[in-house]
């Protein structure tokens, strides 16, 4: 392509070199042959690339040796995405996801009583794991804050979506996230740091501050050391608050250094009496007890409470102060998303900042 402009003589060489195609060549002698070197050289338009329409993803597959297989999925946009529950999307490239006891339940039914196996199996059949995810966005809606290539992390899908149609989480190679889920990562985080913390963090947090956690007060973590329970451990500690973390003897390091006070091992056979002779607690984070047998031994629930420990609340705010899987004030804990653990802020989340 040759229009007018900037005068190049060395053009007519670069067209007569020895790789040069016929028609560049011809171009070339006709140039000399009118005595009147061109002055610029357009290239031909380039296209843009095009965009894969697939991509991979784990799907869950009850056929497969560990219950999970990489599958070719249609690869998400905006517009399909429909704008995740009416709240608009975000849509990323993930560069790590992280793996919760969530993402195994319908898989080995952690946490869930034997009689939902099979009902388990049936609702999450093809459909893809997955909350948190790290990443950098691809597409976002005008106005939202973010722009293409910002590191973005939080949940790859709505938590609240799950009720309508099957789970398209964060395993896979791009997600359309809620984009009230999504905020910007922090420098500080790398993507694989970033991707642990969106459903423990929110869940730790809000867990604590929907039951006023303040400082003075006294935190009893059951379960200190693992996902939530060692967030919940900061979490409070941050708030002003002293922490007594029960878990087994060989975390007990990984917990102090969290930021509890008092460590309890639980395999000690009078840890109940140790726990509450470290108390009296303002609030309990219990992260252990759930609907499955294992942790129904444990009994904690009803042997922390029937040893006095725990304070009876009295500005009528809640009507307990033991925060366990049926106990929450708010039982969506992960509405407000990451911008809740970027901020810090304990109101609803908003728009990603």
């Amino acid at each position: 392509y040759y229009t007018p402009g900037t005068h190049s003589a060395a053009l007519p060489a670069y067209l007569s070199r020895p790789s040069a195609s016929p028609p560049q060549r011809a171009l070339a002698a006709h140039l000399r042959a009118k005595g009147q070197p061109p002055r610029s050289f357009m290239p031909a338009p380039v296209s843009p690339p095009l965009v894969p329409k697939t991509m991979r993803a784990a799907v869950f597959d009850v056929m497969a040796p560990h219950g999970v297989r990489i599958a070719e999925r249609p690869r998400p946009s905006r517009a399909v995405a429909k704008g995740c529950c009416g709240r608009g999307a975000v849509v990323c490239a993930v560069r790590a996801c992280g793996v919760n006891p969530v993402d195994a339940k319908y898989v080995i039914g952690d946490k869930l009583p034997e009689s939902w196996m099979a009902w388990a199996a049936r609702r999450v059949q093809g459909s893809t794991p997955g909350f948190d995810f790290s990443g950098e966005v691809l597409d976002a809606p005008p106005g939202s804050g973010l722009e293409a290539g910002d590191a973005v992390f939080g949940f790859g899908v709505d938590p609240a979506s799950l009720a309508k149609r099957k789970l398209r989480g964060s395993f896979a190679e791009v997600v359309a996230a809620p984009l009230d889920q999504v905020a910007k990562k922090p420098a500080t985080l790398s993507h694989i740091e970033a991707a642990a913390l969106p459903l423990v963090g929110t869940t730790a947090l809000q867990a604590l501050r929907e039951h006023g956690v303040a400082a003075g007060q006294r935190v009893l973590v059951v379960g200190a050391s693992g996902g939530v329970g060692h967030v919940g451990v900061q979490v409070a500690r941050a708030a002003g608050a002293s922490v007594v973390g029960v878990c087994s003897g060989s975390n007990a390091d990984f917990v102090t250094k969290c930021g509890a006070d008092v460590v309890v091992d639980y395999r000690d056979a009078d840890h109940i009496d140790q726990i509450a002779a470290a108390g009296p607690y303002d609030i309990v984070l219990d992260c252990v007890s759930s609907a499955a047998a294992v942790d129904r031994a444990h009994s904690y629930l009803d042997r922390v409470l029937a040893s006095g420990c725990v304070k009876t609340r009295q500005d009528g705010a809640d009507a307990h102060n033991y925060v366990v899987e049926r106990g929450a004030r708010n039982r969506n804990v992960d509405a407000a998303g990451a911008p809740r653990i970027a901020t810090g802020r304990a109101d609803a989340a908003g728009a990603p900042r």
